[in-house]
């Protein structure tokens, strides 16, 4: 299980910043959305304006009395100077019989229309409405948006509009929206820069403030800002925990200070008979041994701080802790003839790591109660504590029941226990412990499987003097 503390997430890998560009991103496609509404909106008025302008033409010469006057008004018409972009309109009359009955506005010729160059590329429309691409002499041509309606006398009236000007009106339209846009894109990135830069300050001083109070202690507390935002809630609650859990590691040390006085007392006691005895009998040295047992076993019973000062830290000689603590728990293993294996790969300097002296014996103590208490009797226990490059690595393998997989997260947890063991008697606060030395010690725990049995494997980064 990894308890080191994480890193800062980069900033695009930020939850606020993906969260501002995904709002921004819903803004883009909105804002494009609309101008693709407004841009089809502006599209039906100009055509619908051109198709006005031309019926409005065709009732006017519709509405004249007889065929020569419609001719003369398409004639007069004609002699006006035309260009696509001038906005003026296109004329053609036709008697029945398809020949030219009136000259019309036309970029290559007059009548008839069969014979017009340009116009008879072009395919002729029915009645109703068409557009057409009329070519000019060079080659190119321009839109054309045309109306074709019938007369009493059977002569067919052609009246059109350039759609030259509106179409450069749309593409104006366009090429300002989309400018428009990318400036929009622009303003949204920086936005969301910007933003999630204020807002993950505020997040990395958090995450900061967390990190001291797990190497200080729980005296400290989160710094309220004066914004009663949803940072402030945050931290307010983060605080609120934090005098929680104080008040309940205060009243743990107080009932472990407890347990640890009532034992102490009568090994205090015991410890003066035997040296009492020591001084009056001739049998000194099994005497001294006894007693420098008793010394050993009332060290154990020593209650570390729940959240040791880092200016209480000391060089520790692992291996000698690991010596002792094993004479210790070799009775009890002795009582259920279980086999204790210590291998002691590093030794002296290269076994030295930095810490709390009474966390790291209380650690070691936890984890060998354990193996001895749930390995059956004719079991094996074996430590090791080898040098692996900066790292120790302390190992801890026995052959009891081992903790399934799902569960091993929830052992560290204090006070949880796992239900295949519940036979045993115990409290579960034994790993929960554990857990927390080694976080606050930034060590690495790692559960695996000893088929059978549990493996603890614990690595400790060695101080670089060593």
């Amino acid at each position: 299980m990894d308890t080191s503390w994480p890193s800062k997430p980069a900033f695009w890998h930020s939850a606020f910043t993906r969260l501002s560009l995904l709002f921004g991103g819903a803004f883009l496609l909105s804002a494009a959305v609309l101008v693709g509404l407004i841009y089809l909106a502006l599209d039906h008025y100009v055509k619908r304006d051109t198709e006005q302008d031309i019926e409005n033409e065709i009732a006017r010469i519709i509405n004249l009395v007889g065929l020569l006057e419609i001719q003369s008004y398409v004639a007069n018409a004609a002699d006006d100077p035309f260009t696509p972009n001038g906005g003026s309109l296109l004329y053609f009359l036709a008697d029945p019989g398809g020949s030219c009955a009136g000259r019309g506005r036309s970029a290559a010729g007059d009548c008839p229309v069969s014979t017009l160059p340009g116009w008879s590329e072009i395919p002729h429309p029915g009645l109703g409405w068409a557009e057409l691409d009329v070519p000019q002499a060079k080659g190119s041509s321009f839109p054309v948006l045309v109306k074709v309606v019938e007369h009493r006398t059977g002569h067919r009236l052609l009246v059109g509009k350039p759609l030259t000007q509106q179409q450069a009106f749309l593409a104006e339209f366009w090429t300002t929206a989309l400018i428009g846009l990318s400036g929009a894109v622009v303003v949204a990135i920086v936005a969301a820069f910007l933003t999630s830069r204020w807002f993950m300050r505020r997040i990395n001083a958090i995450n900061a403030r967390c990190r001291e109070i797990a190497r200080l202690g729980l005296d400290e507390r989160l710094p309220l800002a004066r914004k009663h935002d949803e940072l402030w809630v945050l931290s307010k609650n983060v605080n609120a925990m934090l005098d929680y859990t104080s008040g309940l590691v205060s009243a743990f040390k107080r009932y472990s200070d407890q347990v640890t006085h009532d034992i102490r007392t009568p090994l205090t006691v015991l410890r003066a008979r035997f040296q009492t005895r020591l001084a009056e009998t001739a049998a000194g040295a099994e005497l001294e041994h006894d007693v420098a047992y008793l010394e050993r076993i009332m060290r154990s019973v020593e209650t570390p701080s729940p959240v040791p000062d880092p200016s209480t830290y000391e060089h520790i000689a692992l291996d000698e802790e690991l010596r002792d603590l094993f004479e210790i728990y070799g009775a009890a293993a002795e009582l259920k003839d279980i086999v204790l294996h210590l291998n002691l790969g590093a030794e002296g300097r290269s076994a030295g790591v930095w810490g709390n002296r009474a966390d790291f014996r209380q650690m070691i103590a936890n984890l060998l109660d354990n193996a001895v208490k749930y390995t059956p009797e004719g079991g094996d226990i074996a430590v090791s504590l080898t040098r692996r490059e900066e790292d120790l690595v302390l190992s801890l393998a026995d052959s009891g029941p081992g903790i399934p997989e799902e569960e091993r997260a929830k052992v560290l947890e204090a006070g949880y226990r796992v239900e295949a063991t519940s036979a045993v008697r115990g409290s579960g606060l034994g790993l929960g412990f554990v857990q927390g030395v080694v976080q606050r010690h930034r060590l690495h725990l790692r559960l695996e499987d000893n088929h059978p049995g549990l493996k603890l494997v614990l690595t400790i980064p060695v101080p670089q003097s060593s």
